[in-house]
């Protein structure tokens, strides 16, 4: 939770931003069911979560 602390310091997170969904977005488990479960691959299932967490998280 550190990095959490430090963007939320920094105001770079929505104040509605919750740890579970944090964990959510940067979890392997969401990871893997793109890559596993959707077929995607490596690079288009990070850039799906990165693309993802930006537009969630970022003010």
């Amino acid at each position: 939770m550190y990095y959490a602390q430090r963007l939320a310091g920094q105001e770079v997170l929505r104040p509605d931003i919750t740890a579970d969904l944090l964990w959510v977005l940067t979890s392997f488990d969401s990871f893997d069911l793109l890559y596993t479960g959707r077929a995607l691959s490596v690079d288009k299932a990070a850039k799906t979560l990165v693309t993802t967490a930006e537009r969630s998280l970022s003010r």
